[in-house]
């Protein structure tokens, strides 16, 4: 079973749900941020890779470039799952959802 624990002057989470919760964020907002930020990383890392323009991604995923602009950026908290998920296999990236029962 995940805990928290005192540490010196800080606590350590057992979970990222443990944390949200902690700061009063529902645990399904932790969940769709953590796919988020996977999905980003995995964009990012593609991007660089294959050395693609922002306006090359956006015409490929069908998306505005600003919004290609904006992930890669770090501003993702206006941007859908759903949105991520074109752009990443607009680049060719597949994915693959894993369903578990929690603790």
């Amino acid at each position: 079973m995940k805990t928290k624990k005192q540490i010196k002057d800080r606590v350590v989470y057992g979970s990222a749900s443990m944390f949200a919760e902690s700061i009063g964020v529902p645990e399904h907002r932790s969940v769709e941020s953590k796919m988020k930020a996977k999905l980003v990383a995995a964009i990012r890392r593609e991007i660089e890779k294959s050395e693609l323009s922002h306006d090359s991604v956006a015409k490929l995923a069908g998306v505005a470039r600003t919004n290609v602009t904006g992930i890669i950026s770090g501003s993702v908290t206006s941007v859908t799952l759903d949105r991520l998920i074109r752009i990443a296999s607009a680049l060719g990236l597949s994915m693959d959802l894993e369903i578990k029962k929690t603790a």
